[in-house]
Order: structure tokens, then C-alpha cells, then sequence
């Protein structure tokens, strides 16, 4: 097993909107290295900050072949509808980037997208299929409508989270989309009908 210095583990604090709310409950988030395993992340958060680390729990999301969705998303988040990620089968994601999310109501978001999800499984439960995932060519032209759609608006030139400009060195990324809400939900629906188009059933 390979050993780690208690300054290579820990690479930095996560900083989100989420993660500071954490703070209420006296917790932390932090970016660490990929091969630490929860004792050397404790050891190093203890000390470091000179602190009692009551409890680490850790998160590395992996899909098909041991993808990881850290590497995946090295460049930056991608899905297909802010709903499935390529590699990742039977993984949603509600109110991902990707998704209108934070520029409507996020309630009404979040209905509307765990509403689509729910059709989606009996839909496959119908279909006799078990297994779902975004296609690759869908994902990227998905992505580069995001895109295409925010460079016509102020907030992709801004220097803000909606980009990724909150963390040094991270490649911008527009992440929700900016194309409206009803065109959005449009689009959902329109996909469902067809059969789930840009979407690998099986």
C-alpha cells in the first residue's frame, strides 16, 4: 500500500455553496488524493489543522471499468440533460450540471427532473431493460449546445462559480443551461417519447 505525507494527501478544501453549509454541523470538505485511504486522511487533517477527527467518510464515484468520475469530470463537469453521465449506467443526477438547476426555481426543478427519472425506471421496468447511460456523442453534443447557447449571454463572460472561476487553475466550464426553461423540459419529454434518443438501454 502506498504511503502517504500527510501534506500529499490533503490537496485542497472543497469550497461550495453545499460544502460551506456543512460548517453548521462542524464539518469539513476536502479534495484529497485519489489513493488515501480514511486513516491517512484523518492522520493529515489532524495534523495539519491540530484538530480530533471524530469521523472521515469519503466519496470516489466509479462506473464502468473503474472509470472515475473525478477523472471524467478533470475538465470539467459533462452529463447529457444534467441527467446521466456516459460510463456512469444507472446513475441520475437531479439538478446536475448540465440542467437549467440554479438559473429557475430549483423546487420546481427538482420535481421535474425526479418526475422524468421515475418515468424513466417504469419505463424500463416495461421495456424489460435493467441498465441506462448517457451516449458519448449525445453527452458532447449536449455539452457544446450548453455552451453555444451561454456565449450569447453576459454571465459566460463573468467571473463566478456558474465557470468555475472560485477555484484556481480550474478549466471554465458554463455549467447549467441558459436556454430556458420550458425549452428545457420541452427537450426532456421530447427525449422520453422517443424511445429515450441519446440514451444506451439495455
Amino acid at each position: 500500500m502506498k504511503k502517504f505525507h500527510y501534506l500529499d494527501t490533503i490537496i485542497s478544501p472543497n469550497i461550495t455553496e453545499k460544502s460551506t453549509s456543512f460548517s453548521d454541523f462542524n464539518k469539513v470538505v476536502f479534495k484529497v488524493d485519489k489513493g488515501a485511504n480514511k486513516d491517512s486522511i484523518k492522520k493529515s487533517i489532524e495534523k495539519i489543522f491540530k484538530v480530533n477527527v471524530i469521523k472521515i467518510n469519503t466519496i470516489n464515484i466509479k462506473g464502468k471499468n473503474g472509470k472515475q468520475l473525478t477523472n471524467k469530470w478533470s475538465e470539467g463537469p459533462r452529463s447529457y440533460l444534467g441527467l446521466c453521465i456516459e460510463g456512469f449506467p444507472n446513475m441520475f443526477t437531479i439538478t446536475g450540471p448540465g440542467s437549467p438547476s440554479v438559473l429557475g426555481n430549483m423546487m420546481v426543478a427538482i420535481e421535474q427532473h425526479v418526475e422524468w427519472i421515475t418515468k424513466c425506471i417504469k419505463d424500463m421496468e416495461s421495456d424489460g431493460k435493467t441498465e441506462i447511460e448517457a451516449q458519448e456523442d449525445a453527452e458532447n453534443e449536449w455539452m457544446d449546445h450548453i455552451e453555444e447557447v451561454a456565449t450569447h449571454t453576459l454571465r459566460y463572460s463573468c467571473n463566478s462559480w456558474y465557470v468555475g472561476a472560485n477555484v484556481p487553475g480550474k478549466k471554465r466550464v458554463f455549467m447549467p443551461y441558459i436556454g430556458g426553461y420550458d425549452v428545457y423540459r420541452e427537450k426532456c419529454n421530447e427525449i422520453a417519447l422517443e424511445e429515450y434518443s441519446g440514451f444506451l438501454r439495455s
